[in-house]
């Protein structure tokens, strides 16, 4: 099977974040929407480098039968395989937020469509968990982020 096929299902899963359709909570609930918005935003532009920056040094991508991808380096040398794929439509739950202290959880349910380099178009539904960690200065970053098929 060949690579792009293969890890369709990651790829998914994170342009599966593109809606991002936010809530207005109050405190650190908003500083995860507000983060979860940005990453939205690095997703519509392609920004690899720029989503995998949203990852802490030990961050992950976890998905059923792959093995994860650990640190933000290689999740961005994973996502620069993806240059030639592209989002065509994408509905989303509004996202669930859960904040314990420097920690939080993210649930959202994503249906996209999108376009295959060889032009062909793949539906995909799913469950989407992020785990977040506020850094000592504040800003939120992604530990885990985890997909499976509805």
């Amino acid at each position: 099977m060949r690579r792009g096929r293969a890890a369709l299902p990651v790829l998914l899963a994170l342009l599966g974040t593109v809606a991002c359709a936010t809530r207005a909570p109050a405190g650190a609930d908003q500083q995860v929407q507000s983060a979860f918005g940005r990453y939205c935003a690095l997703v519509l532009a392609m920004d690899h480098a720029g989503i995998a920056a949203m990852f802490s040094s030990d961050g992950e991508i976890v998905n059923a039968g792959q093995a994860p991808i650990r640190g933000p380096a290689a999740i961005n040398a994973f996502l620069a395989g993806f240059a030639d794929y592209r989002v065509l439509a994408y509905s989303a739950d509004a996202p669930q937020t859960h904040v314990t202290g420097d920690y939080a959880s993210l649930q959202s349910i994503y249906h996209e469509q999108v376009r295959l380099p060889d032009g062909n178009v793949v539906a995909v539904s799913g469950h989407l968990e992020a785990l977040w960690r506020r850094s000592p200065r504040g800003r939120w970053y992604v530990t885990r982020m985890a997909t499976r098929p509805l």
